[in-house]
């Protein structure tokens, strides 16, 4: 008896424990310290691996490493959760589903996820928003426009803008108090985007309109196309063709792009249209812009960038009527993520007049202003910094951003080779690269949350 009750009361004190730890590793993810909160979850799914809240700790431990990029691993967390009965790691593994265009999956877990919820009588409402973005991405796969892609330019989110360049007889991206707008080619017309914060405190977007009066001046901007998350605005010299972004529901997830006609009569803009793949995808997806002078097109997107900071721009030949792959077309889902340009070129066409003509716009540009600026999560541009430290540290993040644009580069060439003609050599340079490129992310990203936290104080 007295063995038993020393039992009792040692798995007691150890289950005081686990909940003080259990509280600690919860105070740690909000914090952002992924890294620390990770490691105490091992400890505690160890420690008992049978217990009663092993599916909560699988989950916990899951979010920690898919916010480190550490996917297989969320994965397999999120698998063990899910067969303990977790409701929300089936919808984790739906959205990396989605992120891996594997939409039969994604549909499976998020109908798991709807089912688990229903059962215990909670809203189903988000697991059926995903559960609708997984079935539209699946019909898109079957009208993936055909387009040529001739070149890609990578840089970090808040510096999208400048990586794209437009003729003058196009019009002007640019921004207002940091946030994106555009501006005519003749001044008439100037589109801008302001956020707002509503009374839960959640966050959205606008686009306005202003129309340039006779003293130079413009009017009182007016809000347009009735969204309540819309961004990036873009409108074509005819005055009538508008594309622009949109968290808006009916998705495939993140902004995605779209297309609104203006009625040439009255001046409403008609309901938009998703532009479907390759512009769009299951992560954010900026803009879209179409050069007619020079014959090419831009479209923007963090896709394949794991929440790095950094996206990619594509440019591309628009087409004068959207032509589509067929269905059956070979590795059509790479042709739809865009992750091998080289599939989408026509090896019988030259490109070098239009990227000529790229460059020689990009070389009459204004050189950059001189100076540094970072992007805060609520979308803030600094460009002002209280001491040195701060500056150095924004120079590097600055410049580890491009690094591991050329790590991730060089890895994508070593696959591509290594998929044509396997060696065991080559083999062991790619996992070398991965732990690099892993290494490098990690080492960015904590770089940016010790930004983020000085420029807050």
């Amino acid at each position: 008896m007295k063995l038993t009750l020393t039992i009792f009361l040692g798995m007691a004190g150890l289950a005081g424990a686990s909940a003080q730890s259990l509280d600690e590793a919860q105070r740690l993810m909000e914090a952002g310290n992924y890294p620390e909160a990770q490691s105490m979850l091992d400890y505690l799914i160890a420690a008992s691996p049978k217990g009663g809240n092993i599916g909560t700790l699988n989950l916990m431990a899951g979010e920690c490493a898919l916010n480190q990029q550490e996917n297989d691993a969320a994965r397999n967390y999120f698998t063990k959760a899910a067969s303990r009965g977790v409701a929300d790691a089936h919808l984790y593994l739906g959205r990396m589903a989605m992120s891996d265009y594997d939409f039969p999956y994604a549909r499976e877990q998020y109908n798991k996820y709807i089912s688990l919820r229903a059962k215990a009588g909670k809203d189903t409402a988000e697991g059926e928003a995903a559960l609708a973005s997984a079935m539209l991405a699946s019909d898109m796969l079957d009208r993936v426009e055909h387009i040529e892609i001739i070149d890609t330019v990578t840089m970090p989110v808040e510096k999208l803008l400048d990586a794209i360049v437009l003729s003058p007889q196009t019009g002007r991206l640019t921004t207002y108090d940091g946030e994106p707008g555009f501006i005519s080619s003749d001044g008439r017309l100037r589109y801008s985007t302001a956020s707002f914060t509503d009374e839960t405190g959640g966050e959205f977007f606008r686009i306005y309109e202003q129309t340039r009066l006779l003293s130079g001046d413009y009017d009182d901007p007016e809000p347009i196309l009735d969204e309540e998350q819309a961004s990036y605005p873009f409108m074509m010299p005819d005055g009538c063709t508008f594309y622009f972004a949109s968290e808006r529901d009916g998705g495939l997830g993140g902004l995605d792009i779209y297309r609104s006609n203006r009625d040439s009569e009255d001046g409403t803009f008609m309901g938009a249209v998703n532009m479907g793949m390759p512009y769009n995808s299951p992560a954010n997806d900026y803009l879209l812009a179409i050069d007619e002078y020079t014959g090419v097109g831009w479209f923007v997107s963090d896709r394949g960038h794991d929440g790095d900071g950094l996206a990619t721009a594509y440019v591309f030949i628009p087409n004068e009527i959207r032509r589509n792959y067929d269905p059956d077309t070979p590795d059509l889902l790479s042709l739809a993520k865009a992750d091998d340009i080289d599939a989408t070129l026509d090896p019988d066409s030259d490109y070098s007049e239009k990227l000529a003509a790229i460059e020689a716009l990009r070389n009459r540009q204004t050189p950059e202003k001189d100076g540094i600026s970072f992007s805060m999560p609520d979308g803030r541009i600094i460009s002002e910094f209280r001491d040195r430290e701060t500056i150095a540290m924004v120079k590097k993040y600055d410049e580890d951003s491009l690094e591991l644009q050329s790590l991730r580069k060089d890895l994508e060439e070593m696959r591509l080779s290594y998929a044509s003609s396997p060696q065991a050599s080559l083999a062991q340079k790619i996992l070398r690269a991965e732990t690099a490129v892993e290494k490098s992310s990690r080492a960015l990203r904590m770089l940016r949350q010790r930004i983020i936290e000085r420029l807050a104080k």
